[in-house]
């Protein structure tokens, strides 16, 4: 009997998709669960990654009164190829070709759940010596490829397409830049593709075009609470170029930036940052009162703008930012509006050294004679 489907997964941090596609490539089916690298890191082992794939992968074929024996091929990228996925798999160099991409992908047998090999698409990365154009990518890469038969027409035309939504007009031409109609993925492609990752895929946006965050990657499973007197109603990471972006440079200056709407009189409010690794351990953090910021009380309907500048140190890899405003009345600490994990920091490191962070040491040796 001919096996007429493929099973795609598109897995990130917190979220894993599944894609039911037939011989045409045409999406049949999909389903979503709430699980993905962070789980894995968090429970110390990738048990519950593969758990919550076969969940999904039984939940898609029962949906289509499919079985197993009906799927020709299964396929996976983003963070699946982590430390933190089913596979660490080291990124691809660009550039490089579709072929030569395709040709790259990695079979893992897992024989826990799936009894089967589930072939998985490696991340891409740049290297250059303009940091400018260092990036890597884990799901993103899929995105690029698929964008290139839909924009290969206008590519070759040097066609700018409209976004009737925005009212903003996307320069292809730039897009273009890093991209050979024929197939070739470059740096250029790849850094405009990662930075520009506007919103993760399931995070709904409520609010107006415009705002910082429209161009971050904001978590859709983000923890938020507080009384409501205060609202953080934007949030940004700028780069030292001043770009919004969620990859930042180690070595460089960086702004947390935080905007507040306040919905009642407040004597003195504090506004707060954490860093988190993946595991859930804070790494590092402020607040305006730590750091003496004179802040003046605010009247309902009153805003602040407040930003933390300071030096990238942490090591290379995948970070979770929280921030706050909260306060302290009559004694008693209290939250107007808290956001733990809103969204990630991808740092990017030529030199990574041991621990968490780099102490940036300055390093002399000498060598001596002999006879000295």
């Amino acid at each position: 009997m001919k096996k007429e489907y493929i099973l795609y997964f598109d897995s990130g941090t917190s979220n894993t998709r599944a894609y039911l596609l037939d011989r045409e490539f045409r999406i049949c089916d999909s389903a979503k669960r709430a699980v993905g690298s962070k789980d894995s890191a968090i429970a110390g082992t990738n048990r519950v990654l593969i758990e919550g794939m076969k969940a999904l992968y039984d939940q898609v074929l029962a949906a289509n009164s499919l079985t197993d024996g009906d799927v020709e091929a299964i396929y996976a990228s983003g963070m699946v190829t982590s430390p933190y996925g089913l596979k660490e798999v080291p990124h691809l160099v660009l550039p490089m070709t579709v072929r030569d991409f395709a040709d790259s992908l990695y079979p893992f047998h897992e024989d826990t759940c799936f009894h089967r090999d589930i072939f998985l698409v490696p991340g891409l990365k740049t290297l250059s010596d303009d940091f400018s154009f260092v990036n890597n990518l884990r799901g993103e890469e899929i995105e690029i490829i698929g964008a290139l038969e839909e924009l290969k027409a206008e590519l070759a035309a040097g066609v700018h397409k409209t976004d009737q939504q925005s009212g903003t007009e996307d320069d292809l031409s730039d897009f273009s830049g890093g991209m050979d109609v024929d197939g070739l993925v470059d740096a250029q492609l790849a850094k405009k593709t990662f930075l520009d990752n506007h919103e993760s895929a399931g995070t709904t946006n409520q609010h107006p075009k415009g705002l910082m965050r429209d161009q971050m990657t904001i978590n859709s499973d983000r923890t938020e609470y507080g009384d409501g007197r205060a609202e953080i109603y934007d949030l940004g990471l700028l780069d030292a170029r001043g770009n919004i972006t969620n990859l930042l440079l180690k070595g460089e200056m960086f702004t947390i930036r935080e905007c507040i709407r306040f919905h009642a009189d407040i004597q003195s409010p504090i506004f707060t940052y954490t860093i988190k690794d993946k595991k859930g351990t804070e790494l590092t953090g402020t607040n305006t009162m730590f750091e003496g910021a004179d802040i003046q009380p605010v009247k309902k309907g009153e805003e602040y703008v407040v930003e933390f500048t300071q030096k990238m140190t942490l090591q290379g890899g995948e970070y979770l930012l929280s921030m706050s405003c909260t306060g302290f009345e009559a004694g008693e600490h209290t939250v107007y509006h808290r956001l733990y994990d809103v969204t990630n920091i991808t740092v990017i490191s030529n030199k990574n050294t041991v621990g968490v962070y780099d102490m940036e040491s300055q390093v002399k040796a000498e060598k001596r004679k002999a006879d000295e």
